[in-house]
């Protein structure tokens, strides 16, 4: 996976356009990273440009999804616990329902 460069203020157009073809330009001519953000945030006239590792993005947002759903589930439990002392319904069968492994 490759790098990010992006901003997470709000970007008009022409000032990403410009910032990017600074970025590239650099890149074609071998500039090194700690060079390149500077001249994108001077092209653009916004501070907020960085680099980062794609993977490392993809690595955060995956936990931040799964911190949510057990976030979610944690609230759902503790709300059906506390209205009707039974657990919430999961989508699981009941258990009677359930055939165990022997059973064909």
């Amino acid at each position: 996976m490759g790098w990010i460069v992006g901003s997470s203020a709000q970007v008009t157009f022409c000032d990403a356009a410009l910032a990017f073809c600074a970025f590239y330009r650099g890149l074609q001519r071998g500039t090194a990273f700690d060079v390149l953000i500077p001249a994108v945030k001077a092209a653009s006239g916004i501070d907020d440009f960085e680099v980062e590792y794609g993977h490392l993005i993809q690595q955060r947002y995956q936990h931040e999804l799964i911190q949510r759903a057990f976030e979610a589930l944690r609230k759902k439990t503790s709300q059906a616990a506390n209205s009707t002392n039974t657990l919430p319904h999961l989508g699981l069968p009941p258990f009677n329902k359930l055939r165990s492994f022997s059973q064909k």
